[in-house]
């Protein structure tokens, strides 16, 4: 994953031309925009220690409440745990067990979570989920097919790990 500030920046996104919903947060490591989140707690899990701390950091500046597990093993421990979680943001590629069995298995414990899954291996991870890529959203780096779990791919911004949590958070709620 390209952190900001690295030679390139981010890719840019079908999304970075469009006007934000509202005003998006100045930086991961500043004031979060508490707004967005409004006290919604999202279970965090990669196995790369600098990117599940960033995207931690990113969701933080949302306004969400964050846990983190380093894998599918401490996922399992939190979500058996009393700790309310609304959205599950799994990476796919992880040792022993990948993303799609965790979500599979977490929404069993938890019917009412949420599932975003993000992978740097797109062609594996769509493969796995039987997914063409082909979304709502056309070509880019978030695919939600109805019905499908929602993928977000590696690398992506802040604005689009962002806009994918809005939109797993708007399903089936409308």
């Amino acid at each position: 994953m390209r952190m900001p500030g690295s030679s390139g920046g981010w890719p840019r996104s079908p999304h970075d031309d469009e006007p934000p919903k509202r005003p998006l947060p100045q930086s991961c490591h500043g004031e979060s925009n508490r707004s967005a989140g409004n006290g919604r707690t999202v279970l965090v899990v990669d196995d790369d220690a600098d990117v599940r701390e960033t995207v931690c950091r990113m969701v933080r500046s949302f306004g969400y409440e964050v846990l983190s597990a380093n894998g599918p093993e401490d996922a399992h421990a939190v979500a058996h745990s009393e700790t309310t979680i609304d959205v599950l943001l799994s990476d796919v590629m992880m040792p022993n067990q990948n993303g799609f069995e965790l979500a599979e298995e977490l929404t069993a414990v938890r019917p009412g979570i949420r599932v975003l899954l993000m992978t740097g291996c797109a062609s594996a991870a769509l493969a796995c989920a039987g997914q063409d890529g082909a979304g709502p959203f056309g070509a880019g780096p978030f695919s939600a097919a109805r019905g499908a779990t929602p993928l977000l791919l590696k690398p992506f911004s802040p604005t689009e790990l962002e806009y994918a949590l809005e939109h797993v958070l708007a399903i089936d709620s409308a």
